[in-house]
């Protein structure tokens, strides 16, 4: 990552809890520009996005680790590095684990409230089922068939954006609990300036 050895400097200059609280914010920020996506955005959109969050996770990896070690005497810094360790992996876990389960959930909540539109009793519905039937007999497709396939196609449609309903809800759940962690960062203990930046186990 290109911002580790610019952040390992800064954390000999800065308090870690102002890099992991900047960390934090640029994260989020990139979270809930995410959570603004839609089944029409380009490339570029989605890269850009990316490389904000990973410039924002560089901020944190460096500083959490010094601030973890701030405190610690020497003769504990692996059996720290052991428990360290151990957190970030179990955390990872259960942090992937949460944010599929809520996708998922989120999704299928979309796809029940979109679903309920799905009936000839609906206009909107109504419209979409004869426009998408007039564009496949422009395609050249008979009309009985064009009938048939158009309540499949807008099926279709639904479960695709059931599915990035749910990615947007889990990104704004993911931002707000970055600047939500911002809180906790009043709990970590001052560290001392000038010290040598922890590496990166």
């Amino acid at each position: 990552m290109i911002s580790m050895p610019i952040v390992g400097f800064l954390v000999a200059k800065f308090q870690p809890r102002y890099l992991i609280g900047f960390g934090l914010v640029v994260v989020g920020s990139s979270l809930w520009m995410m959570a603004g996506f839609n089944l029409q955005i380009d490339y570029r959109t989605a890269m850009i996005a990316r490389v904000i969050q990973m410039a924002g996770v560089g901020f944190l990896w460096v500083p959490i680790n010094a601030a973890a070690y701030a405190f610690l005497k020497p003769e504990k810094s692996t059996q720290a590095s052991g428990f360290l360790n151990l957190a970030r992996n179990v955390g990872a876990g259960v942090g992937i684990a949460l944010a599929t389960t809520l996708q998922t959930r989120y999704a299928q909540a979309h796809h029940a409230i979109l679903s309920a539109h799905m009936t000839s009793l609906d206009a909107g519905y109504a419209a979409s089922l004869s426009r998408t039937a007039q564009n496949l007999m422009t395609q050249g497709m008979s009309a009985i068939r064009a009938t048939g396939l158009a309540p499949a196609l807008l099926y279709q449609q639904l479960g695709r954006q059931s599915d990035m309903l749910g990615y947007v809800d889990d990104f704004r759940f993911m931002a707000m609990v970055c600047f939500a962690s911002l809180g906790l960062l009043f709990f970590l203990k001052k560290s001392q300036r000038g010290k040598a930046p922890v590496p990166v186990h």
